[in-house]
């Protein structure tokens, strides 16, 4: 009798059960022995299956999976398997032969499809493609824009700047939230130039506190849809609450785009003028040239609240974090900015990006906290590539990230030093090309020079006004200790809290 004789008189239960063992056998035996990228060192458990991956970053360490894989790295040198096909490279000059001008590599959809976005820039997977429709938005981020922008997040910097005000009039001394403050900020300003109008954040008492730990669960929501692709079907037939509750993501962003076409409706119908990203889409220039479509302006609105609020006040609160816990360095930045703004209400962006110290303190902050801290994966091209002795072929996907080139001690000495000289010194030009906190090539973040923006308008806001000493926090409080694309610190830190003084001029 043979195998498939035997098999079809078996009962349905234990013959489908021999049939899915066969097939998990065989994949794995491919996946081990066969695949073209099992000469990878690695572990053995990540070549098999993506819910390695999804152990470190979803169920034994949130976020965790970047900072094991740093271990792995260690243990089997530069190149390691880390998914059935994918690789990590830790190899910071080998950045710039996937990140650069002209690339054939490719996002990878399964990352960049998970986070929802549809057919915004963000999660566009092909060149080609993306440059289409990146075209109608880079305008928006022109310098001129960006200058028309100003006072609109001029405004914003005032409101929390009387947030400050108020807590040191309540009782000189008296504790601040800047930690919440900041990551306030940020989200009123990225919701005025996406949606026009403020979240409100900074209008409420905990500086909402309670929706930045929220956001925390929504991006964690993004890696269990990448793990888990079919879960946001399984979920749209049950009642609402459950998916609330199971996905809290997926809430989360049909109310953003609910928010984001309420004001592009609003916008569209009214014909009015402005500063935001779809009174530009709107206008009549870019109508008359191959426009978007109304969903994709939708969508890439909300992009640009999503990757502009979190990965611009981490930047932020890990900057004011090194300024305010090295005296020394407030200090010189302090009277720079005196010199340049004697009158602390006339500060302007033409001439905070022109001040040198102001300039490495920017620097140091994006060295430390990049916007994408994880894995940017990108889909090797036709004909594939060569690293070292191993062939990654085509369709292979390779993962680099901005935290191994950021924090290699063999080029920033003392990496998790906020030390602003290092990009003051002679040898400065020769640390640019590791510095890629927008990434780098055709696919870097469209939206850097707003984010700059940002970077020097509240810092120097904040630093030519007060004087700030850090109270029960550390750097191991804000730290970089969970990745969800954006880095975030770990599970149990205490909030960066200052006592903030005005200064006497």
């Amino acid at each position: 009798m043979t195998f498939l004789s035997t098999l079809i008189a078996l009962p349905p239960i234990p013959a489908i059960s021999t049939v899915c063992a066969i097939y998990i056998t065989s994949i794995c035996i491919y996946r081990l022995y066969l695949h073209p990228l099992s000469r990878i060192p690695g572990p053995k458990l990540a070549a098999l299956t993506l819910l390695y991956e999804a152990w470190y970053n979803l169920f034994a360490q949130d976020g965790r999976f970047i900072f094991h894989t740093e271990n792995l790295h260690k243990k089997y040198g530069p190149i390691v398997r880390i998914a059935p096909n994918e690789v990590s490279i830790s190899d910071p000059d080998f950045y710039n032969k996937v990140h650069y001008p002209g690339s054939q590599f490719e996002k990878d959809p399964v990352t960049y499809e998970a986070f929802g976005f549809g057919d915004s820039i963000f999660s566009t997977p092909t060149n080609e493609l993306h440059a289409k429709r990146r075209a109608p938005i880079k305008d928006y981020f022109s310098r001129r824009s960006i200058l028309a922008i100003e006072p609109v997040l001029l405004n914003t910097i005032k409101k929390f700047l009387g947030r400050i005000d108020a807590a040191i009039a309540m009782q000189p001394e008296r504790l601040f939230d800047i930690q919440n403050g900041l990551r306030a900020t940020s989200v009123d300003m990225s919701t005025t130039f996406s949606f026009n109008f403020p979240l409100g954040m900074l209008d409420m008492e905990d500086l909402g506190k309670r929706f930045s730990e929220d956001g925390q669960r929504r991006l964690k929501g993004f890696w269990v849809v990448k793990y888990f692709p079919w879960l946001p079907t399984v979920l749209s037939v049950l009642p609402k609450s459950v998916e609330k509750w199971m996905l809290p993501a997926i809430q989360s962003l049909k109310d953003l785009t609910m928010m984001s076409r309420g004001s592009f409706d609003s916008i569209k119908a009214s014909g009015e003028t402005g500063t935001s990203i779809f009174h530009h889409l709107l206008s009549p220039e870019n109508m008359k040239r191959d426009r978007l479509s109304d969903d994709d302006i939708i969508q890439n609105g909300v992009v640009c609240f999503a990757a502009g609020a979190e990965t611009v006040s981490y930047t932020l609160i890990m900057t004011a974090f090194g300024i305010v816990s090295n005296p020394d360095v407030e200090e010189t930045l302090y009277r720079e900015l005196r010199e340049a703004f004697p009158d602390p209400n006339e500060l302007c962006l033409s001439k905070l990006e022109k001040l040198p110290y102001l300039v490495a303190v920017v620097k140091e902050g994006l060295r430390l906290a990049p916007g994408a801290f994880g894995y940017t994966p990108r889909v090797t091209p036709k004909g594939g590539i060569k690293y070292n002795e191993y062939t990654l072929p085509h369709e292979s996907v390779i993962s680099t990230s901005a935290f191994y080139l950021h924090y290699n001690p063999t080029i920033f000495t003392n990496p998790e030093k906020f030390d602003p000289e290092r990009w003051l010194s002679p040898d400065s030009k020769n640390l640019e090309k590791y510095l890629v906190p927008f990434g780098r090539g055709q696919r870097m973040c469209v939206g850097m020079s707003l984010a700059f923006c940002e970077l020097y308008l509240v810092l120097g806001s904040i630093f030519r006004r007060y004087q700030m000493n850090l109270h029960n926090t550390s750097w191991e409080d804000v730290k970089q200790g969970m990745d969800y694309f954006s880095g975030f610190p770990a599970k149990g830190s205490r909030d960066f809290t200052v006592k903030a003084q005005k200064r006497g001029d």
